[in-house]
């Protein structure tokens, strides 16, 4: 009989409700008829349905559809396989090298920006867990890729300087797309940012 209330459920008898249990574990664990698909196959699934998170797989498949799982069985994992269907991001463990770059790369410069690029590109951006990993904390990340980031403007700073012959102005920098507002910030003032390269010069 159907079980509409919970009254009917307590009225039956030990029995019937064991058959009840038993038939929604089945239906829980009941197999879907799923297709065998071809690797190529698998990676245009992941082209035509832009997927390049394996969270994003598992809450929009259909029943019928591939799950990670069928992935990692054709490609060793899940990141390799979406290398192989959009032919960029990461698909390995990354090192610090590359968070470090990816800090200006990808504008993480705050906890903020990095959960929203994290959002809009799960596959390029360093994970949470690999950061801790390696920097310990993001601050310790933030702080090195500030020192990293002004040693690479005033590195460019420099090239330009020699090319034009003179220590180049905001306007000259701006046109050789050079933006030193960072270490202006850091030395105060673009007068006091042009004494310290000519006296690291000389």
């Amino acid at each position: 009989m159907p079980v509409n209330r919970p009254d009917d459920y307590l009225e039956m008898p030990d029995y019937k409700r064991r058959q009840l249990r038993l038939q929604k574990k089945i239906r829980h664990y009941e197999k879907h008829d799923r297709p065998e698909l071809s690797p190529e196959d698998l990676l245009k699934y992941l082209r035509d349905h832009k997927i390049r998170s394996s969270k994003v797989l598992e809450k929009t498949r259909a029943p019928t559809d591939p799950n990670t799982n069928d992935f990692r069985k054709a490609f060793g994992s899940w990141s390799e396989a979406v290398r192989k269907a959009f032919g960029s991001g990461i698909a390995f463990d990354v090192d610090k090298d590359y968070i470090l770059k990816s800090v200006p790369q990808f504008n993480l410069w705050s906890v903020k920006r990095f959960r929203e690029a994290r959002k809009v590109d799960p596959v390029s951006v360093p994970s949470w867990r690999s950061i801790r990993k390696n920097w310990g904390t993001y601050k310790n990340l933030i702080e090195c890729a500030r020192r990293q980031n002004l040693k690479l403007l005033l590195y460019e700073y420099l090239k330009l300087k020699r090319k034009l012959g003179h220590i180049p102005s905001l306007e000259e920098l701006r046109e050789a797309n050079i933006r030193m507002d960072e270490a202006i910030l850091f030395y105060g003032s673009k007068k006091q940012m042009d004494e310290f390269v000519v006296t690291m010069e000389g």
